[in-house]
This record gives structure tokens, C-alpha cells and sequence, in this order.
């Protein structure tokens, strides 16, 4: 059979493509830190308490590792956990979708404010943004909150005091 000129040139390099993207997926698919079978995370779970009751919003703990294990294995990164305005969280992500923590000491800073989702121009000052979360609660260093994690699940309760 005879290809037309260009068909015959167009063949070749319609393989080579073939083959660099069938080579990249093989090569990206050992990429990655395995998150989602992440070895040696603890499940972390509880409820922290705004004056021993609701939010009034929805928030975030930002859990920092202040101390590993010593195993070698212990979280080098911070991690956050999403609570309901009850207070409910399960430590989830920071580790893809594994759920848990490597063993170890986090402090924690709580985030609960009013959402600010305007756009702002070039030149303009942000509008203030309610915070519910007392200033000494808010970083890590001076919340007094801490989870620390051995090598059995952890279901903690925090408490947020305003007064």
C-alpha cells in the first residue's frame, strides 16, 4: 500500500509521542509519597470548646510538630484539621487523604473568623475581619494546646477560654 507523502512522516512521530507520554505516566506514577497508604499514622480525633460550648463558625486547628518520636518517622510538617461550629475534628490531609498522625508532640493554633472573600483593589486596605478566637489562642507558642501522640488512637478535648 502507498501512503500519501505526508501520512508517511506524520507515522513516526505520532509513535514518538505515544511513547513519551506512555514513558512519563510510568515515571510519574512511582512520584508521590505514598499519602493516601501513609505507614505509622495514628488516628486523631476529639472537640475543642469555645467557652465550654459552640463555635460560631466553622474552623481549623493548625497542629505544628514540636517533637518527634525518635523514630525517624515523626511529622516534619504542619498539619491542619477542620472542626464544625460543635467543635468535632478528625485530623485528615497534610498526609493526602490518610487520617492521622506520626507520633509525636504538635502544638496547636486555633482559626475561626468571618470569611473576607472580597476582592480588593490595588491600593485598598482589607476590611476588619471578625476573629473568635482569643489572640493568645491563635499561635502555637502561646495557646498552652498541645496533642501528643504514642502509638494508640487519640481522642483529645480542648478548650478555648475567652474570659
Amino acid at each position: 500500500m502507498v501512503y500519501p507523502r505526508g501520512l508517511l512522516r506524520r507515522r513516526p512521530c505520532c509513535w514518538s509521542l505515544c511513547a513519551a507520554v506512555g514513558l512519563s505516566l510510568v515515571l510519574l506514577g512511582g512520584c508521590g509519597d505514598g499519602a493516601d497508604s501513609e505507614k505509622g499514622l495514628i488516628p486523631v480525633a476529639g472537640r475543642i470548646t469555645l467557652d465550654g460550648g459552640a463555635w460560631p463558625k466553622p474552623g481549623q486547628l493548625v497542629l505544628i510538630p514540636t517533637k518527634s518520636s525518635g523514630s525517624g518517622e515523626g511529622a516534619s510538617r504542619s498539619i491542619t484539621a477542620p472542626f464544625d461550629t460543635g467543635g468535632e475534628f478528625t485530623v485528615v490531609g497534610g498526609f493526602g487523604s490518610a487520617k492521622g498522625l506520626h507520633p509525636g508532640e504538635y502544638a496547636i493554633a486555633v482559626e475561626c473568623a468571618e470569611d473576607n472573600d472580597e476582592m480588593l483593589l490595588p491600593g485598598t486596605k482589607p476590611k476588619a475581619v471578625k476573629n473568635y478566637v482569643p489572640p493568645p489562642y491563635r499561635d502555637p507558642k502561646t495557646s498552652g494546646l498541645k496533642i501528643v501522640v504514642a502509638n494508640q488512637p487519640v481522642k483529645t478535648e480542648l478548650a478555648v477560654k475567652s474570659k
